[in-house]
């Protein structure tokens, strides 16, 4: 696997939540604003699950991963598409689900 020179793997975990507007007027922003607080309600009973995977090595067991908890926490983004999940979900049928998917996220 490819690490970043210091030991650890360059993986995560993404989640991408997708949502529709509840009313034409909605600006989102209560739904990002539940996330986010939602979001630091768990990281403050939880601060492990902010944490980063490095790979150890362990001469009785062989590699291992452990978490480092070094107070980086969480990437959170935000985004607006002008369309549909299901308009989406219909376009990716026609192309590859990795060309589609590029197509919503940055990483």
């Amino acid at each position: 696997m490819a690490g970043d020179g210091d030991g650890s793997d360059s993986r995560c975990l993404n989640i991408v939540v997708y949502h529709n507007k509840v009313v034409e007027e909605d600006s989102s922003w209560i739904v990002a604003g539940w996330i986010k607080e939602s979001l630091g309600r768990v990281l403050a009973d939880q601060p492990m699950l902010s944490g980063r995977l490095r790979r150890t090595s362990n001469e009785d067991i062989g590699d291992e991963l452990e978490i480092v908890s070094n107070d980086s926490g969480v990437r959170l983004i935000e985004t607006k598409i002008p369309i549909t999940l299901s308009h989406f979900l219909d376009h990716q049928l026609k192309e590859t689900s990795e060309e589609s998917e590029a197509q919503l996220v940055f990483w």
